[in-house]
């Protein structure tokens, strides 16, 4: 099966992270280095609707793909189950673990309570 996820990739050829939408990286190369913004809908395909990644999470969160394989192989066809994500960072599992519906609940911890708040 294909993935509808964009084909946005990293050309050390285009400036500032452009990965041929015409969007450029805002941040500096330092704050978000431009392979990672090139990869932003890897990560999240609804990046453009308000996620937030502080600079540890650009290079620590499972892209969605992966995220929604891991979960689809854990959850199985099980009923009602409660998900603990002990080291959830920005959510990139937890959110996968929450869109399948036999999951009940998702219990997101993480030592940043800063990542938690968001």
């Amino acid at each position: 099966a294909r993935s509808s996820f964009p084909r946005c990739h990293y050309d050390p050829e285009r400036p500032n992270g452009d990965c041929g939408d015409g969007i450029t990286n805002p941040f500096t190369n330092e704050e978000v280095p431009n392979k990672f913004w090139a990869q932003r809908r890897r990560l999240f395909s609804r990046f453009d609707k308000g996620i937030q990644l502080d600079r540890e999470s650009w290079y620590s969160v499972t892209p969605e793909v992966i995220a929604s394989h891991i979960s689809k192989r854990l959850v199985g066809n099980g009923q009602d189950i409660v998900v603990l994500d002990p080291f959830c960072g920005c959510g990139g599992n937890s959110i996968a673990f929450a869109s399948r519906p036999q999951v009940k609940m998702v219990v997101c911890v993480d030592i940043d309570v800063e990542k938690l708040k968001k």
